[in-house]
């Protein structure tokens, strides 16, 4: 038995990467027309991919945006695309890096693409983070050992979530997979982890918690977070 995966008191939070258009399922001729709320990356950057179903990159768009320390800004783009027949699935996936070169947070939504209209949005349902990552919580400070890791995942399938240790200059320190368990009744479920990591010194550790996908390949979201590890 389950026990109920959110504390009463827990606000969850908006997702790292809030995709405000298109929404999932919107089927779509070209150029698609994005909006997002984000924190860019360094120097203002952040990558929007388009993905069929093959695993493909069927477009690309690196872009530099306003760089505002820390704060959520609205990004607006299109995205061209072709196809070569009627219609293909994809994932538009939306994602920023770290000052450390690192995936910071990846969001994403499913989509429909049509060689021609009538293309029909769907909005999206909410905007909340769908990987919560409750323990070790950020900036606390944790001993080397055994690592238990925690959380909350509102997941599209019943594939795993990969779970990682990441030091800033990008060596992964420990790897692991946590099954995620649904009550019923409830839109997220808990995960729970214990990956084993040393270090020789204090330092600053990466928590990275991601989702791939089923019938696309590829990630649909990954969420961070930064602990302090000591020896």
């Amino acid at each position: 038995m389950v026990n109920n995966p959110i504390p009463s008191n827990l606000p969850l939070p908006l997702a790292e990467i809030e995709i405000l258009a298109p929404g999932d399922g919107a089927r779509l001729v070209s150029p698609i027309e994005i909006a997002t709320n984000l924190i860019t990356g360094p120097e203002g950057r952040l990558r929007i991919e388009l993905i069929n179903e093959d695993g493909e990159i069927l477009a690309r768009k690196v872009l530099i945006w306003n760089l505002l320390n820390a704060v959520k800004q609205r990004v607006h783009t299109t995205l061209d695309f072709e196809i070569s027949g009627v219609a293909e699935s994809a994932r538009l996936v939306v994602s920023v890096d770290d000052d450390y070169g690192r995936l910071r947070a990846i969001s994403s939504v499913d989509i429909l693409l049509l060689a021609e209209g009538p293309y029909e949005e769907s909005p999206a349902l909410d905007y909340l983070e769908n990987l919560v990552i409750l323990n070790p919580s950020a900036e606390s400070v944790v001993e080397s050992g055994s690592i238990l890791i925690q959380g909350i995942a509102r997941t599209h399938s019943d594939r795993p979530l990969n779970v990682q240790l990441i030091a800033r200059d990008g060596r992964i320190l420990a790897s692991g997979d946590a099954y995620v368990a649904h009550p019923a009744g409830y839109d997220y479920g808990v995960f729970s982890i214990t990956l084993s990591a040393q270090v020789t010194s204090r330092q600053w550790i990466q928590v990275a918690v991601r989702e791939t996908g089923d019938r696309i390949p590829g990630d649909l979201h990954y969420s961070t977070l930064e602990f302090v590890l000591t020896p």
